[in-house]
C-alpha cells in the first residue's frame, strides 16, 4: 500500500512570491476565491509531483473554506495538474493534522511555518520556503528513506534505500535510486513534455525491436521517467587499444539502431531530407554518454537528446564527440559498415548532417544554459563548447 503525501495549495502549488515582494497583505489577498484563478503554478511543483507520484498517493490540504474546493479543482485542471492528486481537502478552521489523521496522510509540504509547527508528533511536515525544488526533493527523499518503508507504486517489493544526485551539463535533473534488494534505477525529470514523449517513443521502439544497447523504461509520471540502470565504465576511462575495440562496437551498435524501421518521426523537429530513410538517432555515442558494460558490450546512456532523422547526423556526432584521432574514426567506420551495407552518404547528406549536428547541439546547449542559469562555472563550460562547435 502506497504512503500518502499532501501538498498545501496556496504558496506550494501556486506562486505567491509577489505577495512578500510587493508587501501585499496575504490574508486579504487570499480571502477571495478569485485569487486562485489568477495565480500561476509555483516553479518546480510539476517536477515534485511527477517524482513523488511514483512513490505515494498525493493529495492537497488547504486551509481554504470547503466552498473553495471547486475553484481549486478548476485551477488544477486549467494547469494540467489535476491527474496528479487523488483528493482535495479544504480544511477551513479544522487543523491540517486532523485531516492528515482522518485520511492516513503521513507528510505535509507547506510554505507556512505555523502550519508545520502545529502538526502533532504523529505527523511530519516539510517547509518549502526559498529552497529550489531540487533541494526540497532531497528533503522529501530523506523522509521517505528514514521515516517510512517507501516503495514504488508499480512494485511494492522495491523499498527505497538510498538516492544519489547527478548534476551534469544536461537540461534535466537525474537521480539514481538504490533499493533494499540492490536494484538500481535511474530517474530523470525531463525539461518538458516534448522531451519526455520523445524519450518514451524512442525507448518503446528499441524495446519492441530487442535493441539492447540502451535502457528499458520502467515507469513514467508527469515529467519523470524511470529507467533501468546500466552499470559499466565510461569509454573515456579506457586506454587507446581498448578504446579501438569498443569504438568499433559502438559503430556496429549505431548501425543496428539505424536499421530499425520506424513509421514516422518521434518528434516534430526535422532532421532529414528524405522521410523514407528516417531512422532513430541516439545522440549519445560519445566519451561521456557511452559506457562499457560488465559484459564488455557498449551501451548509450542519458538519452534526453535522442531523436530521429538522417543516420549520418548520429554518425557525425560520434566522429566529432567520441573519436579522438584518425585511427578511432577508422574503427568507428569499420564497425558501422560491418553492419550497414547501404549507400554511403552523399556530399549533400554529409553537409546537412554536419549542419544539423551543430544546430542540435546548440539547441541542447541553449536548454542547458537556461537550466543552469545560476551556475557561472557551468555556464562558462557551455559557452566554451558553443564556441568550439561554431568556430571556423
Amino acid at each position: 500500500m502506497s504512503i500518502k503525501i499532501a501538498f498545501d495549495f496556496d504558496g506550494v502549488c501556486t506562486d505567491l512570491s509577489y505577495i512578500s515582494e510587493q508587501l501585499v497583505d496575504a490574508d486579504e489577498y487570499l480571502y477571495s476565491p478569485f485569487s486562485i484563478s489568477i495565480s500561476k503554478p509555483r516553479k518546480g511543483i510539476l517536477e515534485l509531483i511527477s517524482i513523488f507520484g511514483l512513490f505515494a498517493d498525493l493529495s492537497i490540504i488547504t486551509s481554504r473554506p470547503v466552498d473553495d474546493q471547486s475553484f481549486v479543482k478548476d485551477w488544477l485542471s486549467k494547469n494540467q495538474l489535476s491527474s496528479f492528486f487523488e483528493n482535495i481537502y479544504c480544511s477551513g478552521d479544522v487543523l491540517k493534522s486532523e485531516i492528515m489523521e482522518q485520511h492516513g496522510i503521513v507528510l505535509l509540504v507547506d510554505d507556512n511555518p505555523d502550519k508545520i509547527k502545529f502538526l502533532t508528533d504523529k505527523f511530519n511536515g516539510i517547509l518549502w520556503n526559498k529552497q529550489t525544488w531540487i533541494e526540497l526533493a532531497k528533503e522529501i527523499f530523506n523522509f521517505l528513506i528514514t521515516s517510512s518503508n517507501a516503495t514504488l507504486k508499480i512494485n511494492a517489493n522495491l523499498i527505497l534505500r538510498e538516492v544519489k544526485y547527478l548534476t551534469d551539463l544536461g537540461s534535466s535533473q537525474v537521480f539514481i535510486l538504490l533499493f533494499s534488494d540492490n536494484t538500481i534505477l535511474k530517474l530523470r525529470v525531463c525539461l518538458n513534455d516534448e522531451v519526455k514523449q520523445r524519450v518514451i517513443k524512442f525507448l518503446g521502439t528499441t524495446t519492441r525491436n530487442n535493441y539492447n544497447h540502451v535502457a528499458r523504461l520502467i515507469a513514467e509520471n508527469g515529467l519523470a521517467i524511470l529507467k533501468s540502470f546500466i552499470e559499466g565504465n565510461l569509454i573515456s576511462t579506457f586506454g587507446d587499444s581498448e578504446r579501438l575495440i569498443y569504438i568499433a562496437k559502438a559503430g556496429s551498435a549505431l548501425a543496428k539502431l539505424h536499421s530499425i524501421k520506424i513509421d514516422k518521426s518521434i518528434s516534430d523537429l526535422k532532421f532529414n531530407l528524405n522521410e523514407t530513410s528516417e531512422t532513430l538517432l541516439v545522440f549519445s555515442a560519445d566519451n561521456y554518454n557511452m559506457i562499457v558494460t560488465t559484459e564488455n558490450e557498449v551501451a548509450f546512456i542519458d538519452l534526453e537528446a535522442c531523436n530521429s532523422g538522417s543516420r549520418w547526423i548520429d554518425f557525425y556526432w560520434s566522429e566529432f564527440l567520441l573519436c579522438e584521432n584518425e585511427q578511432e574514426r577508422k574503427a568507428l567506420a569499420e564497425g558501422y559498415f560491418a553492419i550497414y551495407k547501404g549507400d554511403k552518404a552523399t556530399e549533400e547528406e554529409l553537409k546537412m548532417a554536419k549542419l544539423n549536428y551543430k544546430l542540435w547541439v546548440t539547441y541542447q546547449l541553449q536548454n542547458s544554459k537556461l537550466t543552469h542559469s545560476g551556475d557561472a562555472q557551468k555556464n562558462k563550460i557551455i559557452s566554451d563548447i558553443f564556441l568550439s562547435i561554431w568556430k571556423k
